[in-house]
């Protein structure tokens, strides 16, 4: 079954684009610059007229991209909790309720295995629509499972 992909006004793909760009800079150590200060500005009179779904999902996004890059930390035990957590947000993202299953990946991250957690967004993004928003977050797992030691062959 296909589900429907966010819905993608130009606004809200102009910001999606530029909030990309923006992290790309920020991996390059470049964040404090003129061309990221000219992103951020180029950011603010769009977000003024985003829906507050799209302010929400780019917030949220804003969130995960922070996330890549970073090195994994260790995991604490998983609970019963969020172990219900991490099969609500499949199942959600198997049912096309997209922004349910990244609040709830989001909401439980700090229990998920970072290469899977960052597999999930990937999907997520990608059947949402945006290939290339999944291909950052499907990267990062790549990197990461070169240097997990428990994902290491």
């Amino acid at each position: 079954m296909t589900f429907p992909t966010f819905p993608m006004s130009p606004v809200y793909e102009a910001s999606v684009q530029g909030l990309m760009a923006l992290h790309s800079l920020t991996l390059l150590g470049r964040e404090d610059g003129d061309e990221a200060d000219a992103l951020r500005n180029s950011l603010e009179d769009p977000w003024f007229r985003l829906s507050s779904q799209e302010k929400r999902r780019i917030t949220g996004l804003s969130a995960d991209l922070d996330s890549i890059g970073a090195e994994p930390q260790l995991l604490p035990s998983i609970t019963l909790a969020s172990q219900r957590g991490l099969v609500k947000a499949v199942e959600s993202r198997k049912s096309g309720e997209w922004d349910v299953a990244l609040d709830l990946l989001r909401e439980w991250s700090d229990f998920i295995d970072p290469v899977l957690l960052a597999q999930l967004r990937g999907t997520v993004w990608e059947e949402a629509g945006h290939p290339e928003v999944a291909a950052l977050f499907l990267n990062e797992a790549s990197r990461l499972e070169s240097i997990t030691p428990s994902h290491a062959s």
